[in-house]
């Protein structure tokens, strides 16, 4: 179990984070950027997270105790951005394109991380595999949303500029960074675990 001090050097820079995420949202100057700038800050706050994760001694630490499945669950968080994206288009506040795509590829993503999480630890081969498909369809549909903004974006940049409003704004500028990193990790994690496997004997096979 986590103690409140081994929690401290990822629970202060996250808060940290989030509160600026909060001011730059309330500041409206997130709504003025031209896409894909989005994006790039979505890409480079992911990053940052990443090379916090591996090369911040403490947040590592961290990470390799935690339990595996907090990692995946929570991503079961993107059922409720998935469906505020649904809602939000059709209240005609944000692309179609984009909702439908970003919204059921998130719907789907929530809903294969409780599934992975309800089976348990992976303690098998085959178990991993089903970790890892979830982990790779869940990025996967992370790089879609991102194409999709981009693409959108270009063509009609109001139509997403509920995005980069609050409380809409806290996805790019925090949420989905993490989310993004938190497959790395979970990625990194599986790797661990499968370089502990012993093969069987050859009489095994």
């Amino acid at each position: 179990m986590q103690t409140r001090t081994s929690t401290l050097p990822v629970l202060v820079p996250t808060l940290t984070w989030l509160a600026l995420a909060l001011v730059v949202g309330a500041s409206g100057r997130l709504a003025t950027l031209r896409f894909p700038v989005p994006q790039a800050i979505v890409l480079g706050l992911a990053a940052a997270a990443v090379l916090a994760g591996t090369r911040v001694s403490a947040v590592r630490a961290w990470l390799d105790a935690v339990d595996l499945r907090a990692l995946v669950g929570v991503h079961v968080v993107r059922l409720v951005a998935g469906g505020y994206f649904l809602y939000v288009s059709g209240q005609g506040q944000l692309s179609a394109v984009f909702a439908t795509r970003a919204g059921w590829g998130d719907i789907a993503a929530a809903v294969g991380a409780a599934v992975v999480v309800l089976s348990g630890l992976p303690r098998t081969r085959g178990h991993r595999r089903g970790y890892l498909v979830w982990n790779a369809f869940g990025l996967l549909d992370f790089a879609v949303v991102l194409w999709t903004a981009a693409s959108v974006g270009r063509q009609d940049p109001a139509s997403l500029t509920v995005l980069l409003r609050l409380p809409s704004s806290l996805l790019p500028t925090f949420a989905v960074p993490l989310l993004i990193a938190s497959h790395v990790f979970i990625f990194q994690r599986l790797a661990a675990l499968g370089r502990h496997d012993v093969p069987p004997a050859r009489g095994q096979l």
